[in-house]
């Protein structure tokens, strides 16, 4: 381990994402938990209702690529309550979304 990039790091490893949430809640109490990819986990968390707004950029126009980020609302999910623009930029813009 000793050869690793992140062998001198502080590292926590947790068994689910809610394993995860839970663990950073305790360690930071007053701080934001964001989850940050990939598509699956961002789906997981979605899917099991971790979250309660989503952050995300949308690129304008239409490009390839393999990953995605779920569309909303998910199959059985709520409504999305609100989607406000944080910022626009000319190619993408900032969004908020209120779950």
């Amino acid at each position: 381990l000793e050869n690793e990039w992140w062998a001198s790091k502080i590292v926590f490893f947790e068994e689910s994402l809610e394993e995860a949430i839970d663990f950073a809640n305790a360690a930071y109490p007053h701080k934001e938990i964001f989850i940050i990819g990939g598509g699956e986990i961002y789906k997981q968390a979605l899917e099991k209702k971790l979250v309660d707004r989503v952050l995300a950029s949308e690129v304008k126009g239409v490009h390839e690529g393999d990953t995605f980020f779920p569309e909303l609302p998910l199959d059985g999910m709520e409504l999305v309550k609100s989607r406000k623009i944080i910022q626009e930029f000319d190619d993408f813009s900032i969004v908020e979304y209120a779950l």
